[in-house]
């Protein structure tokens, strides 16, 4: 019986592969949010470029993960900002980024390592990377992007 050997080991994947995704998740999602808050009508700035309105629409884009935490945090009593949200919003954004990254992450070692069973039983990988790379149109109260322009 022969091993395979790994390419990428557990504790590399924990501790250097999933912090680099996470803060690449994390600029993905605002860069390309605002990007498409902007394509959506969410930002127009005048000719002069002296004066900018953010908002006056009914829809926006946001990854599907992280809507239920979007929403939460645009409907707390608290205050719209992240550092005034309700605790709900910040557990349901904080599990999502987690699924993510682990998903992202053990897929990519999967793939490196030349393992057969790359999406997991039931394709939940699969299914996880599209939820949480992906970008759908929601009102525009569930969108992040929102609350951190329009509302802050």
């Amino acid at each position: 019986m022969t091993t395979q050997r790994q390419i990428i080991s557990n504790p590399i994947r924990n501790f250097i592969l999933f912090p680099i995704l996470w803060i690449g998740h994390l600029f993905y999602t605002l860069c390309v949010g605002h990007w498409l808050f902007g394509l959506a009508g969410g930002i127009n700035s005048l000719p002069n470029g002296k004066w900018t309105r953010l908002g006056g629409i009914d829809w926006a884009f946001e990854i599907p993960l992280f809507t239920p935490g979007s929403y939460f945090l645009t409907k707390s009593n608290i205050g719209p900002c992240m550092w005034a949200g309700s605790i709900w919003s910040l557990l349901f954004l904080g599990i999502a980024s987690i699924l993510i990254i682990i998903a992202t992450g053990q897929l990519i070692q999967k793939i490196v390592n030349r393992n057969n069973s790359k999406f997991g039983r039931f394709y939940w990988r699969l299914i996880v990377l599209i939820l949480g790379w992906t970008f759908i149109p929601v009102p525009v109260e569930m969108t992040l992007t929102y609350t951190f322009t329009v509302l802050c």
